[in-house]
């Protein structure tokens, strides 16, 4: 049973509850059906069904059925990152993110200024200059690199393993939000200004001004756009 088949029996499972196929509260096909519906073997698609139990996304109910889930119970940021990437546009996805983002990373930028280390902040000037680079030759991947270094940076400098793995498992959202907004050179404009105005606050180990740097950072992007 390859790992590649088991995910792909995922995934169809996932697009079938966001297209109606399945639905909320209600149970899956019998076995030999949904096998033969995800053109897979029984043994993949029980592999599958574990999975999406594990996240919450199925209940399995011995005797009963397997059911899906309410969206409220699923607790795999993988799997709820898929469906919401399905069923939203660019626009809504770019604005979830960041309201995630602007609750943990304000707070974080905050404890970084007091706990940074020497080398972490080298590496924050040199993400910073990676991304200056890219946005002048219009290079939005190396763009969405740098970005995320710089910010995983910032994270990993609040020393608490639970705040810098905290995005973790929502990289396929902050790639795609990222590589929307970094598609236009006036906000990639405001990023560059910005990122200064953080690295400068957490070089002067000044907690509140980071925190402030960083909330102007996290601000939405029509009022960045609107202010500037």
């Amino acid at each position: 049973m390859g790992r590649d088949r088991v995910e792909k029996a995922i995934t169809q499972i996932l697009d079938s509850i966001c297209d109606g196929v399945f639905k909320e509260e209600s149970p899956l096909p019998a076995e030999a059906e949904l096998a033969r519906f995800l053109d897979v073997s029984r043994t993949t698609m029980r592999e599958a069904i574990r999975s999406l139990a594990v996240g919450g996304v199925l209940k399995v109910v011995h005797g009963t059925g397997t059911y899906v889930q309410p969206y409220r119970l699923w607790h795999d940021p993988r799997f709820i990152t898929h469906v919401a990437l399905r069923r939203s546009d660019h626009h809504d996805i770019e604005q979830e993110v960041l309201e995630l983002r602007r609750i943990i990373e304000v707070e974080a930028a905050r404890l970084a200024a007091q706990r940074c280390t020497q080398e972490q902040l080298e590496s924050l000037a040199q993400y910073k200059a990676d991304y200056e680079r890219a946005h002048a030759e219009d290079d939005i991947n190396g763009a969405v690199d740098a970005d995320l270094a710089f910010h995983g940076t910032i994270l990993e400098a609040t020393g608490n393993i639970y705040i810098a793995s905290s995005l973790n498992s929502l990289t396929e959202a902050l790639v795609a939000a990222r590589q929307q907004a970094a598609a236009d050179p006036a906000f990639r404009s405001l990023v560059v200004a910005q990122h200064i105005d953080v690295l400068e606050a957490l070089q002067a180990k000044d907690p509140q001004r980071a925190a402030e740097a960083m909330r102007t950072h996290m601000a939405p992007r029509q009022q960045q756009e609107a202010e500037n």
